[in-house]
């Protein structure tokens, strides 16, 4: 794993980056970006897609973003790698981009896995933050969309699972720290 910058959020270069360091990832989330998790298998090779596969923000930050570090922490193995990854739109005639937004390393060793946990969880709150802000203004709890997220989703929709992630979700994700 490399140290060093997680995320760089320089609003000057664009607003609507997501740059992350660590995998050489430059990308820009829309709307129509789903999330999802896979495990890999190092030895096997086998992958599984975890949770319900590729899902909307909303869907993803309110019900697989804990269960997804509570599974990394909590489930011990050397030999696997959990990917937390975007899937962005195709842009034909290319396939979808695949962005990692994190590559969760596996141990054996909970203490281990705690202490990698501490930096995935401070690398995830730093992108999510930054991706809700492409699509959400919080000005002193004043909260409203910027930009249109998805056609077949109400804004509310949007809002409600930010007030999740803030206020509930991050505090649960952070409550796995403690051993």
């Amino acid at each position: 794993m490399k140290e060093g910058t997680i995320v760089n959020t320089d609003q000057k270069v664009n607003t609507n980056k997501v740059i992350n360091d660590d995998y050489g990832t430059n990308w820009t989330p829309t709307g129509s970006t789903n999330y999802y998790a896979s495990k890999f298998h190092r030895k096997t090779k086998d992958r599984e897609i975890l949770f319900e596969g590729a899902t909307p923000l909303h869907e993803f930050i309110t019900n697989d973003l804990y269960e997804l570090f509570f599974k990394y922490i909590n489930e011990p193995s050397a030999n696997t790698v959990i990917n937390l990854t975007g899937l962005l739109p195709p842009k034909p005639p290319y396939r979808a981009d695949t962005p990692f937004i994190i590559k969760f390393i596996g141990s054996n060793n909970k203490k281990e896995r705690l202490k990698l946990a501490e930096y995935y969880i401070k690398s995830a709150f730093i992108q999510f933050d930054k991706i809700f802000s492409i699509f959400i203004k919080d000005t002193d709890g004043d909260i409203r969309t910027k930009i249109r997220y998805r056609s077949d989703t109400h804004k509310k929709v949007l809002i409600e699972s930010y007030k999740v992630y803030n206020n509930t979700i991050k505090t649960q994700i952070l409550n796995l720290l403690i051993d």
